[in-house]
């Protein structure tokens, strides 16, 4: 299944309005063509409804794109095509807050070492994971 960028906030809508906070327990997107842009929007989301989340599991998805390039990271054209570190800091930002989370896997995510080092710092404050 593939989920384009208005699927993905419809996916966000829905879990934000419909669910009542709390409700959502897992939440499983494995290679749905997500990047970026869609992450950010699905992380509002989970941060709004999903303060219950056990698992995260987004495998296969361009949360970010893979680069070196730091000058690029923060480019708002450039990160509105899926690439820098926004997906990554919205996802972060979702581990950083919510405490229920035991289990997360984004293998071929292309996070790159920017990208892990976003994750490792929320890591590091949320030690449920």
């Amino acid at each position: 299944m593939y989920l384009s960028f208005r699927g993905v906030c419809a996916l966000s809508r829905m879990f934000a309005e419909i669910y009542p906070p709390g409700n959502l327990r897992s939440l499983e997107l494995v290679h749905t063509g997500i990047n970026s842009p869609g992450i950010v929007a699905l992380a509002n989301a989970i941060r709004v409804g999903g303060t219950a989340l056990n698992s995260l599991i987004l495998t296969g998805n361009r949360i970010t794109y893979e680069s070196n390039d730091v000058a690029q990271a923060n480019h708002p054209i450039t990160n509105r095509l899926g690439r820098g570190l926004s997906g990554c800091r919205a996802v972060a930002q979702v581990i950083a807050e919510v405490t229920t989370l035991r289990r997360l896997s984004f293998e071929s995510c292309k996070l790159g070492n920017q990208g892990l080092a976003e994750i490792a710092k929320a890591l590091q404050t949320n030690r449920s994971v």
